[in-house]
Order: structure tokens, then sequence, then C-alpha cells
């Protein structure tokens, strides 16, 4: 460990480090773009190098990238990555309240903290960690996506029904596409398009960003915060304190993050939403979160930047991506000769201990960046909407195009503008939509895997005790909220 840390502190991997947190924090904040597309941009650079100085600087990419989603998220709901959708619901309405300094704030010193907890465990528990995750089959994880999906419940009293549906609209849309287990083709109608999917980024843009636009537009406000203070360096650190008020909302969502990155191929995304879902579960006013609730930041922040380290545990100890992501860094450890796997500790542990040292100091050079540009990022909020809304819109379009180079998505992530509108105007749940969206491909091939594995038996899903223990929560996330409603409702008519 000692021998990893002064490599990891060697002039070269600071230098590299560096580079790779700003381009990050960049690629982040710029809707459409996201950390696989500078990562494999990146991947032929590092020809040559060093096996530590190519993993160094694909990781810093990774873990600022989450953090850089938050910006426009927080300052005009707009996404950067798919783990920031979590963030918009109360990170934006702290931003019209006059508070984006305060939320970018407390963005950043959440995703400090939830990597640097992920640092910790990466350090110290990966081998125990990486035993663990082995006693996760197929139908734990059906049963555990079918719990996210669920504990939309938990959003207030009235909401479950509601919550449900948009959950299972988001579902549907999951389902467009080739059926990875079967190859059938469902819900296409003869479009090449959407033969491929529905993709998550060109939807997060038109639910949050481009609808928001539209009722930007017609309320006709001069500006997104209705505060005359555009933000200030003080509001940033003022945010970066006030995050420390959450403790449990911290040690939980840190938890959930190193628990999901743990997780062969659940993500970042995942996590943060559990995490966003968990703290409106728990909290004792769940009605005050998608309001401005600084918890409603604090809790998806911490959990995303968790996951963004503790991907690496499968990675490495199992040669398992641990993310969408961890492909591309399997591919530079291919290229060095390295080989992962439980005896990785054994045979190339000066590289190991120098990348988990690397990743302390890239979630501090994160936290240095996020709080000096935190106040000039929030004057964006002050910007009059006749200027704002059709350069967001614009940007939008771009980012949209830039994914794959289709005009197609241009139109899908208007199509999804107007629908995340209605979402608005009927008060359905935007966070169940896009829950169900992710979570339903996750969902579907577990289901098929679990049946294969039992020869069609659905006893495999009650077979174990994780599996049991999931049950009992699903259940309670669906009771808890009907209780909640019934016994009100015997409050006022006594």
């Amino acid at each position: 460990m000692a021998e990893g840390f002064f490599y990891a502190i060697a002039p070269h991997n600071v230098i590299v480090a560096i580079i790779g947190t700003l381009i990050g924090i960049v690629v982040g904040a710029l809707p459409g773009l996201n950390a696989s597309v500078a990562m494999t941009l990146a991947l032929p650079l590092t020809f040559g190098w060093p096996p530590d100085s190519a993993v160094i600087l694909l990781m810093a990419i990774y873990c600022s990238a989450s953090y850089g989603g938050s910006i426009p998220a927080i300052l005009i709901n707009t996404p950067g990555t798919p783990a920031s959708g979590a963030t918009v619901f109360d990170g934006f309405p702290m931003a019209r309240q006059g508070k984006g300094d305060v939320a970018l704030g407390l963005s950043i010193m959440s995703s400090f903290i939830g990597g640097t907890a992920g640092c910790l465990v990466l350090i110290t528990v990966t081998p125990l960690i990486a035993r663990a995750v082995l006693k996760f089959g197929p139908a734990e994880y059906f049963l555990l996506a079918v719990f996210s999906l669920t504990i939309i419940g938990a959003m207030g009293e009235g909401k479950l029904l509601k919550g449900l549906i948009s959950c299972g609209i988001g579902l549907c849309l999951s389902f467009v596409g080739i059926d990875v287990v079967t190859g059938f083709k469902r819900f296409s109608y003869g479009s090449r398009y959407l033969m491929s999917g529905l993709s998550t980024i060109v939807v997060l843009i038109g639910i949050f960003a481009i609808s928001e636009m539209i009722s930007l537009t017609e309320k006709s406000e001069s500006s997104i915060s209705e505060s005359e203070d555009p933000g200030t360096f003080a509001g940033v650190l003022k945010g970066c304190a006030q995050t420390f008020r959450y403790p449990v909302n911290l040690i939980r969502s840190s938890l959930i993050g190193c628990g999901v990155g743990a997780m062969p191929a659940l993500g970042v995304t995942t996590a943060a939403f559990l995490s966003y879902m968990m703290a409106v579960n728990t909290s004792r006013n769940p009605e005050t979160y998608g309001t401005g609730n600084p918890e409603g930041v604090v809790a998806p922040e911490c959990a995303n930047n968790a996951v963004t380290v503790t991907s690496l545990i499968p990675t490495l100890t199992l040669g398992i991506p641990g993310s969408s992501v961890m492909p591309i860094v399997l591919g530079s450890l291919a290229i060095n000769g390295i080989v992962p796997g439980p005896d990785i500790f054994k045979t190339n542990t000066q590289f190991v201990y120098a990348v988990m040292w690397a990743l302390f100091f890239v979630n501090f050079y994160m936290f240095v960046f996020g709080v000096l540009g935190g106040g000039t990022f929030s004057r964006i909020t002050k910007v009059p909407s006749a200027i704002l809304a059709p350069c967001v819109v614009a940007l939008c379009m771009i980012g949209a195009f830039a994914l794959n180079k289709l005009w197609q998505d241009i139109v899908c992530s208007i199509v999804f503008g107007f629908v995340g509108y209605a979402i608005i105007k009927f008060k359905y749940s935007s966070l169940g939509l896009i829950l169900g969206l992710i979570l339903g491909p996750i969902a579907e091939t577990s289901f098929h895997q679990a049946l294969r594995i039992s020869g069609g038996n659905y006893g495999i899903f009650t077979h174990s005790s994780i599996s049991k223990f999931l049950i009992v929560c699903i259940v309670f996330s669906i009771a808890y909220p009907i209780y909640k409603a019934v016994r009100k409702r015997k409050g006022i008519a006594a």
C-alpha cells in the first residue's frame, strides 16, 4: 500500500489525474455527452503509457463526469449524464429559489464524501465484498429491480397510483426494440431506429430539459432564478457546510452506492435513483422532496460517486464489468497485459494500490475545481429566459445528435419534451417513468435468466434468504403508503 501511494503521487500520475478530472467535469456538464464517450476517445491516447497512468486517466474522467452532470441538472434542469437524472428533482427547484450556488455546494461536497467512502471501501474490503456479491443471482437482481420500482410509492400519500402508473409507462418504453433474450422485435413498427431501443440520455433530455424550457416559455418568466442574487463563492461554501447536517443520509447513500457499485451491471444511474427513493421513503416529510429539499441533492450525488469508485471491485477481482463503462477499463488492462481476477492483488499489487490511492486524489481535485467554479456556474440562472431557452434547446439538440449521429434522436428528444410537459401538467411522476426505463432491461433479463436456470420453476424467486428479504421490502413499499393514506383519512374523519 505504501509503495502504491508513492506511485500515485508521482508527478506524471498527478498531472494525468488532474487532466482527467477537468475533462470529466466538462464532458459531464455537456448534455448528451457522457463518460463512456470521453473514455473511449481517451483510450487510444494511453497506448504505451504505464498501466497505472492509463487506468488513472480513465477513472478520473469517469468519476468527475458523474459530478459534472449535476451542474446542468441543478442549473437548467438538464441532466448532463443519466446518473444526474435524480438530482434535478430538488436541485433545479433550489436554483429557481436563487439557491443554485448552495445546491452546487451540496452536490460537490456530497460527491466528494461519496467518492471518498467508495475509495475507503475499495482499498480495505474489496475481496470480502467480491465474495458477497457472488451470492446475488438473476432472481435477486430481478427482485432488487422490482423493489426499486415499487418504492416509488414512498413519494407521499395520494401519489402511489400515479407513481406506479408512471413506472409502468417507463417499463413499456424499456421494452421497445429487440428482446435481448429471445431476439423478438417489439414495438418497433418496422423502424430500424426503434429496433435498437430508446436511448436513456435522449429521453432524459426530453423529459427534463426541453419540457422545462417549454414551461419556462409558457410562464414568460424573466429568468430561471426567482432571486436577484445570481450566486456566489460564499454560497457554494455554505452548501458544502450544509451537507454535514445530514449525516444519516450521507452514510446511507454511501452504503447504497458502494453496494450497487460492487454488483455487476447495475451501474451508477440505478444507485442514484435508489438512493433518492430511500431518502424519500425514510423521511418524516416526504412531501418536501421535489420542492427544493437539500437532502434530495445529497442522496443521489453521494451515491453515484461512490459507485464510480466501487465499480472497480467486480472489474478487478472478478473480471466482470461493474458498470457500463468498465469494459473500457478492462480493455485498458488487456492492452497492458494485466489479467483481472482474485490473484490480481498478488500479481499486480503495485498497480492496484497505485490506482486506488490515485482515486482519493481525483476526488480531491474534483472537489477543488467544483468549489472554485460553483459561483461562476450558478450565474447561468440569471440569464434572461428569452436567451436561455433557445440556447438550452439548441444545446440539447446537439447533445442528442452527438450520441449516435442520428437525426431520429433529435425527434425523439422533442417528442419526450412534450411528454415531460404533460407529466408536469397532470402531476404524474417523471422519476417513475425514468426509473422504469432504466431498470426495465435489468429486470427483464434477470427474470428470463432466473427461469432458465430453474427450468421454469418460479420458486427460484423465493429460494434464497436475500430473495425473501427483498420480497418483504417490496410488500412493505406498497403497503406502507396505503397505510399512511388510510390513517390520514381516519384522522380527518375523526
